[in-house]
């Protein structure tokens, strides 16, 4: 295994090995211990069906690999690892635990298999199986992991201090202890005995308490692929992944923006900046999307905005270094938007795949898992309809609903799948399969917030992720807020809309309500200045708007109707006035005005007047404030929460191997099953059979009765004869 080993001492290898990687116990030994120097400590004891192998290097932790039930991890960031293994494999590791350099106590290793951050000076792993037969073998690796990522991907590993070369068998680098003489038993004073023997009562006294405890679950490594460049869509994303890491779980993201207040030690950005270089605060003016019909906007999506997003990142040269690393994740989560390509990367790098809609259950994530999208009560995502609709409304979202399915399957999907061969040519999953290999679909919305869905068993409500605990707001902002006698209206157009690209006329009705107002404002207005800006506006190119509407002195908000900022106005029960420009943010708006906690304007006829009318109306008429303090109440009502929630299915898939429980058949039906049209068909043929069948059989009945005479053709004929 070795080629030029030698340890510290410089003793070759030769001789009989005094510990070796693998010790076979014929019978329960004596308590043995051995010195090996200063500062690396091995032992070994049993009692009974336990085993249990302590050593003691001073290292840093390190994420592990995964590893099978009898093997557990532990590694360190200066290159060593250890690896504990208990042998046959039919038994089981309970657990790895530490001793730091400056504690007094044994603890559990965390969930990824490693002491966390900081040194530890010794490291314990505990074995048991069912049956207490002999002999048993314990196994103790020490290995070196460079670069840092999963040794198994790993062809030749380095051994630091002395150690020399191994290059990679059928088994895992492991370390022996060896002297120039054969063994001999060591002779201990009396002190050393008590020493090392209380040592061993209390490890074996914290191996018999964790009997009965169930071992934490592993940290999984999961990949986060967040490609688009609406930053409300990457904060959904992006509050998924912090409860996540928040878990314990090691999260790398790749994104164009990177997340902030990560924790420390599970989280890596892979930092895409060049998709999102045209959307700054100088960004597109997206308000010439109202002049546009919404269906135009879908088209876009399907044709340009979804293909050249997936597109660039499978081409961005980050993206490709990651995808020729040899890095394999136990998840994929991949953002749901008209980027069906992106789900390839779950195959690629092992890993289940999990997608999440930033929007609601739209068409498209429905379809991954098989929930019902019935037209007669659930409006389309591009239409400003509510659940309660008309005849003539359920007409036409049944027409665009169909129109919409049928375009995404016979043109998008077929184009998605031209690159899908493209960017993963070596995949042995077909397109089709790969898209009925998803476990599991997150979606952001909440009945509460919105209507009742039909959910299928693996897709979940997680909307209101993205809100975290409220902080301590900028203190030129809280200075504002706190001043104004007679509160504050928070305005803003959202993260891709901009308030600077307002048309002239419109931004200056806006300033002159304002004006007029008791109240302050706060307006998200991305430049320096506000032209003729009065003394009750405060501007900033950028806010903390879920800590602002958290203030009890925000009366109103102004909103453009984004799911993003709806969710968190009700969150914390604030009434709106809304102003819709493309997209969902009609439906989002029309719910408002149907549930009573909002007013819809219309873009093309903003004037001051209207303007006035809507915010007065809000600010007046206490039911708007009520309403939306309930529908807050009844939210925050969850036996989780999504955070939680998000997490417990991520490691529910995990532990399940896919979860295929969850999983719809009707991922795998065409259009003519899963719509029963073969089988209406031979209903209808069946019916009609029988009503023909009848027919005859009556028509019979009738002759053989007399009432209905036989027609002679040829009697006619003699007769003009």
């Amino acid at each position: 295994m070795f080629r030029n080993w030698s340890p510290n001492t410089g003793i070759p290898m030769t001789g009989t090995p005094w510990y070796s990687d693998s010790v076979v116990l014929s019978s329960p030994p004596t308590v043995c211990f051995s010195r090996l120097n200063t500062r690396r400590i091995a032992s070994r004891f049993s009692t009974g069906s336990w085993l249990l192998w302590m050593f003691e290097p001073i290292e840093k932790y390190m994420t592990p690999c995964s590893a099978p039930s009898n093997t557990r991890w532990m590694s360190s960031g200066s290159g060593f690892g250890l690896r504990f293994t208990c042998i046959p494999p039919t038994s089981t590791m309970l657990g790895t635990y530490g001793r730091g350099t400056s504690d007094t106590a044994w603890r559990r290793s965390s969930s990824s298999g490693g002491l966390g951050s900081g040194k530890a000076a010794s490291y314990m792993a505990l074995c048991t199986g069912k049956s207490s037969t002999w002999p048993r073998t314990v196994s103790i690796s020490v290995i070196s992991v460079l670069p840092m990522r999963c040794t198994n991907d790993i062809r030749s590993v380095k051994l630091r201090k002395g150690c020399g070369t191994y290059d990679k068998g059928d088994g895992v680098p492991t370390m022996s202890f060896v002297q120039r003489d054969a063994p001999k038993p060591v002779n201990l004073d009396r002190r050393t005995v008590m020493e090392h023997t209380r040592l061993l009562s209390a490890v074996v006294l914290l191996g018999l308490l964790l009997l009965g405890s169930t071992p934490p679950s592993q940290g999984a490594r999961i990949l986060g692929i967040l490609p688009s460049v609406g930053r409300s869509h990457y904060i959904i994303g992006a509050g998924l992944m912090k409860a996540l890491l928040d878990a314990g779980h090691e999260v790398t993201i790749v994104s164009p923006y990177p997340m902030k207040d990560a924790p420390a030690g599970l989280h890596r950005d892979i930092l895409l900046p060049d998709l999102a270089a045209a959307h700054g605060v100088s960004g597109p003016d997206l308000f010439q999307y109202k002049s546009a019909p919404n269906l135009m906007v879908l088209y876009l999506v399907y044709s340009e905005i979804g293909p050249q997003t997936s597109e660039a990142l499978l081409q961005h040269p980050k993206m490709v270094e990651l995808m020729q690393s040899g890095e394999r994740f136990d998840a994929v989560i991949v953002e749901s938007f008209a980027s069906e390509v992106l789900y390839g990367l779950a195959e690629h790098f092992g890993g289940q795949l999990f997608v999440f809609s930033p929007f609601g259950a739209s068409m498209w994530t429905n379809e991954l898992v098989g929930t019902p999208y019935p037209y007669s009560y659930i409006p389309h995502t591009f239409l400003s309809y509510t659940n309660e609709m008309s005849f003539w409304q359920r007409f036409t979202n049944a027409l665009v609903g169909h129109a919409d399915k049928l375009y995404y399957r016979c043109v998008f999907l077929p184009q998605q799948e031209a690159m899908y061969r493209r960017f993963f040519p070596n995949a042995k999953l077909t397109f089709q399969q790969t898209l009925e290999s998803v476990r599991l679909a997150f979606v952001n919305q909440h009945f509460t917030l919105s209507y009742p869905h039909p959910y299928a068993p693996n897709m979940v409500e997680i909307g209101g992720i993205q809100i975290q605990p409220a902080k301590k707001l900028p203190a030129d902002i809280q200075k504002y807020i706190d001043e104004a006698p007679h509160g504050v209206i928070y305005f803003s157009m959202g993260s891709m809309l901009k308030g600077r690209n307002f048309p002239e006329d419109k931004r200056a009705a806006f300033v002159n309500v304002f004006r007029g107002l008791k109240e302050n404002v706060i307006w998200k207005y991305e430049n320096d200045s506000l032209p003729d800006k009065p003394p009750n506006v405060l501007i900033k190119a950028w806010m903390p708007q879920s800590d602002i509407l958290a203030h009890p002195k925000v009366k109103l908000f102004i909103t453009h109707g984004g799911l993003l900022g709806t969710t968190e106005g009700l969150y914390h029960g604030k009434p709106m006035v809304g102003i819709p420009i493309y997209g969902d943010q009609e439906l989002n708006l029309a719910r408002a005005e149907q549930a009573g906690y909002g007013v819809k304007l219309d873009y093309d006829t903003l004037s001051e007047e209207t303007i006035a009318v809507a915010i007065r109306t809000v600010l007046d008429g206490p039911a708007y404030g009520e309403r939306a303090r309930l529908i807050s109440d009844r939210y925050r009502d969850q036996p989780l929460g999504p955070a939680k929630a998000a997490v417990y299915w991520v490691e529910y898939v995990l532990r399940h191997k896919g979860a295929p429980q969850l999983q719809s058949p009707s991922v795998r039906l065409s259009f003519v099953q899963y719509n029963l049209l073969d089988v209406y068909a031979v209903m209808g043929a069946i019916a009609l059979s029988v009503l023909i069948g009848t027919g005859l059989m009556l028509r019979a009945v009738a002759r053989r009765l007399g009432i209905v005479k036989r027609a002679r053709p040829d009697s006619g004929q003699k007769k003009r004869q």
